[in-house]
C-alpha cells in the first residue's frame, strides 16, 4: 500500500468521526448537495498522479485539478461539507500541499 493511500484512509476515518460528532448521525436533513476535495495542480503532478493511480482522485481537465467526491451522508450537504472541510485540512497538514473543499447545492 502506498503512503498516499495510508494517509488518505486515516484522514477519511478522522474526517468521518469529526463530521458525525459535529453534525450528528441524522443525514436525512436539508439542504441536499455535494461536496468534494480538490488538489489544484498540473496533470503531471506526482502527488496527483499517485492519488489517481490508487483510485482515490480523478482529474478534472476543466478545473485543472484532481478531486475526490464525498459520497457518504445520503444527500446532506452540511455533512458532506463538514467531511470535505476536515479531510482537506488533514490532507493539507499531512502532505504539505494545499487541498481545498468545495460544494454546491443540488
Amino acid at each position: 500500500m502506498s503512503y498516499v493511500k495510508e494517509i488518505f484512509e486515516q484522514a477519511q476515518i478522522d474526517a468521518k468521526k469529526h463530521t458525525l460528532e459535529k453534525m450528528g448521525e441524522d443525514v436525512m436533513i436539508f439542504p441536499c448537495g455535494f461536496a468534494w476535495v480538490e488538489l489544484e495542480c498540473k496533470k503531471s503532478d506526482q502527488l496527483g498522479k499517485e492519488f489517481e493511480k490508487e483510485g482515490i482522485m480523478s482529474w478534472d481537465p476543466y478545473k485543472k485539478s484532481y478531486y475526490f467526491w464525498v459520497g457518504d451522508y445520503n444527500q446532506s450537504m452540511m455533512h458532506k461539507e463538514a467531511h470535505a472541510e476536515k479531510l482537506a485540512e488533514i490532507l493539507s497538514a499531512d502532505l504539505f500541499r494545499e487541498f481545498k473543499m468545495n460544494s454546491r447545492m443540488d
